[in-house]
């Protein structure tokens, strides 16, 4: 985590320009609160490096990205920061692994009522609604138990 955000959870990108930052979730609950923040925050921030051209940021999470053994060598600095530049299409997904018996098809805002938590329902709702506001895309996926 840098400057108190945590940029995702899982980053993967394709060969069609398309980077997708996954943030990772157990269950509907009150602390899906905490998760939408995060992930409004971490595209807030990464925006923020992208539009100043001074990649502080994104340096930082590479250096402490390759500082740990899991992720040494794995992908060069100017390759990560590659990734954030030259019009690529930067993809937030929440993804919650829901315990609930009933899968939940969150691709619009008026399928919200599927969720039983007010908190989780009203944060996910205003994550939605802000993430558009701003451009950026997102998306929501359901993580079935197997």
């Amino acid at each position: 985590m840098i400057e108190g955000i945590e940029p995702c959870d899982i980053l993967k990108y394709d060969d069609n320009d398309n980077v997708y930052l996954f943030h990772v979730k157990k269950g509907f609950n009150n602390s899906m609160r905490d998760l939408c923040s995060q992930v409004f925050l971490s595209a807030n921030r990464i925006n923020e490096d992208i539009n100043s051209n001074s990649f502080t940021y994104l340096t930082e999470v590479y250096n402490k990205m390759s500082s740990s053994s899991t992720y040494n060598n794995q992908i060069s600095k100017n390759d990560f920061l590659d990734l954030f530049k030259n019009g690529k299409k930067l993809i937030y997904i929440l993804c919650v692994l829901d315990e609930s018996t009933n899968e939940k098809n969150l691709r619009d805002i008026t399928e919200l009522k599927q969720i039983k938590s007010n908190v989780a329902k009203f944060s996910l709702k205003e994550l939605m609604e802000k993430m558009m506001s701003k451009g950026f895309s997102f998306q929501f996926s359901q993580i079935k138990r197997g």
